[in-house]
C-alpha cells in the first residue's frame, strides 16, 4: 500500500500543471500585475481582431482562440514552469506569447488578398521574440 502511494505521489509531482479553472484566472488576476496587464493586452488586441475577421477567417480564429484557452496556454504556461518560472510568471509569459501570434494575424488582416498572394503576409517567426521561448529563462 505504502508503494502504491508512494508511486502515485511521484506520478503527480511529475505531471505537468493542471489547466488554469476559472477560480485560479481569476485568482492569478488578482494577484499579479503582470498577468493582469498581459491579459488585458490580449482582450485589446482581440477585440481589435474580432472587429475586421470576417466569415471563416473568422471563425478560424475562434476556433483557434478556444483551444489556446482550453489546451496550448497551459501547455506553453508548463513549458514555462518546468525551466523554473513561477505559476503567475509562467501564465503571464504564455498570454505575452499569445499576443505576439495575434500581433501577426492583426497585421495580415488588413493586408488585401492581393498583398498575401504576393507573400507581403508575416508569419509568427517575423514577430518572434526570445522571451517567447521557455530556454531562455533556463539558469
Amino acid at each position: 500500500m505504502k508503494a502504491l502511494v508512494f508511486l502515485l505521489a511521484c506520478l503527480l509531482a511529475a505531471s505537468p500543471c493542471l489547466a488554469l479553472s476559472d477560480a485560479e484566472y481569476k485568482e492569478l488576476k488578482e494577484s499579479s500585475s503582470g498577468f493582469r496587464d498581459a491579459d488585458r493586452e490580449l482582450g485589446s488586441i482581440w477585440k481589435r481582431i474580432m472587429k475586421i475577421a470576417k466569415g471563416e477567417k473568422r471563425r478560424s480564429l475562434l476556433e483557434e482562440q478556444r483551444y489556446w484557452i482550453n489546451e496550448e496556454r497551459d501547455e506553453w504556461a508548463n513549458e514555462f514552469i518546468e525551466v523554473g518560472l513561477g505559476r503567475a510568471f509562467a501564465y503571464e509569459r504564455a498570454t505575452i506569447r499569445r499576443v505576439h501570434e495575434l500581433e501577426v494575424e492583426e497585421y495580415n488582416l488588413h493586408l488585401s488578398p492581393r498583398d498575401l498572394e504576393r507573400g507581403r503576409g508575416k508569419s509568427y517567426l517575423s514577430n518572434d521574440r526570445a522571451e517567447d521561448h521557455p530556454e531562455y529563462y533556463k539558469k
